[in-house]
């Protein structure tokens, strides 16, 4: 995926967080949930006759009812957001179509506990253990410093085992969203992680959404 394709899957991400904030939903967990659900949407939208070489894309989150036949779920599968290719096969009976997923476009993990940094590094460790063609860990920014700062060096030596695009979302806490930090300018950090197996040249590298 190049690089204007991967700022377009993060301004969907970052347009999200900015929809739901603003519509002033109460409690974080309805907050993060919707925030999925938006991120999917957003997702549908941009993949929307996205079809190559006979593929179609399809997008699940849980709770978003599937637009894919023969894949009727309204839950993740395998990611909180997981855009993939797909082709409908004859099932042996021939009475409906079967989903049969070519390849995967865009993995999603939103992980926004601040609590306990193993919610975190199950996110990540999903993350890295796939193959696609953009991987993306959306994170809450740590009101400590320090752990914050943690947070991020582990990012930075997951890098090491990620070989495909990698890129971390920073967002304030759900508990945070109002329509007031909607509008502000200053409020998400986006890395992209220069991946590398083996090698030193690893790090967060800062992007700057245009």
């Amino acid at each position: 995926m190049n690089s204007e394709a991967i700022e377009g899957v993060v301004q969907d991400i970052v347009g999200a967080y900015r929809t739901i904030a603003k519509a002033g939903l109460r409690g974080s967990k309805l907050r993060s949930a919707e925030f999925v659900k938006q991120v999917a949407k957003n997702l549908r939208v941009r993949f929307h006759g996205a079809d190559e070489d006979g593929a179609k894309v399809g997008v699940l989150a849980k709770g978003l009812p599937s637009q894919v036949p023969g894949l009727n779920i309204d839950q993740e599968f395998l990611y909180d957001i997981h855009a993939f290719e797909y082709m409908l096969i004859d099932s042996m009976h021939r009475r409906r179509p079967i989903c049969n997923i070519t390849g995967s476009l865009v993995m999603i993990e939103s992980e926004f506990a601040q609590d306990n940094i193993i919610e975190l590094i199950t996110g990540l460790n999903k993350l890295i253990v796939g193959r696609s063609d953009l991987k993306v860990l959306v994170m809450a920014r740590h009101a400590n410093r320090r752990k914050m700062s943690e947070w991020l060096e582990y990012c930075k030596g997951a890098a090491l085992n990620a070989l495909d695009p990698f890129v971390l979302v920073v967002l304030p806490h759900p508990e945070e969203w109002t329509p007031s930090t909607a509008r502000a300018n200053n409020d998400v950090d986006v890395f992209r992680l220069r991946t590398g197996r083996g090698g030193e040249d690893f790090g967060l590298i800062p992007m700057v959404l245009r």
